[in-house]
């Protein structure tokens, strides 16, 4: 996969002051209760109930601010229709992450990772299957269609891609630990490679479900 001058040109160029309010806006969710609690306040809504409220109100007001404020559309973030081809690659690349987090969990000692997950297979199958398709489709939104491609048409794509990834990783490590650097962290990788090499979001959505479909799996056998 090689990245040219014209490539980057084909991402649409916004302000400095604009990209920065874009970018607090997909970080938002993440990080704000995080910094809330150093200012010893408290965002409402606990665990997964949080991720599903916020996640969808930072898409809804990042998807208006790219349409009001930066004047684009939605193909801006790469929210175009996949080929069959697209959604093949994706399910390709998303069933050997798997497979490869299913091998490394073996291999590597239990820690916080398990138990992270195990909270997430004991919230029933219902909350499971709404967890997988807000992140699937939420964090692609937030964490690459727009990071990527804005920062992307500053900088060299892949360049844009390997500081967001950087900055996806952090909490990923404080939740899961640090073996999700191993387990975790080749698929994510092959998300942003999807997305620099395909250029639809919806591909990643796809391969991003793939990774998560254990969860629900894991909800439903033990249902």
């Amino acid at each position: 996969m090689t990245t040219t001058r014209a490539d980057r040109a084909t991402r649409p160029v916004v302000s400095l002051p604009v990209l920065v309010g874009g970018l607090l806006l997909a970080y938002l969710p993440t990080y704000l209760p995080a910094l809330a609690r150093v200012v010893g306040l408290e965002v409402p809504l606990p665990g997964p109930s949080r991720v599903l409220a916020w996640n969808w109100l930072a898409v809804a007001a990042l998807l208006l601010y790219v349409v009001r404020v930066e004047r684009l559309d939605l193909a801006s973030l790469r929210l175009v229709r996949p080929t069959e081809q697209d959604l093949s690659w994706a399910g390709y690349l998303g069933g050997a992450a798997l497979a490869w987090q299913w091998v490394a969990s073996l291999l590597l000692p239990a820690d916080q990772a398990a138990s992270a997950e195990g909270e997430l297979v004991r919230l029933g199958v219902g909350l499971s299957v709404a967890l997988v398709v807000t992140v699937a489709i939420t964090e692609e939104v937030l964490w690459r269609g727009y990071v990527v491609e804005r920062l992307g048409a500053r900088v060299d794509p892949r360049l844009a891609a390997a500081v967001s990834l950087a900055v996806f990783a952090l909490p990923h490590v404080v939740h899961f630990g640090p073996t999700w650097l191993v387990t975790g962290l080749p698929g994510a990788a092959a998300l942003y490679a999807l997305l620099l090499w395909r250029r639809t979001l919806w591909a990643c959505v796809l391969c991003h479900a793939v990774l998560d479909v254990p969860v629900v799996v894991l909800a439903v056998a033990q249902a």
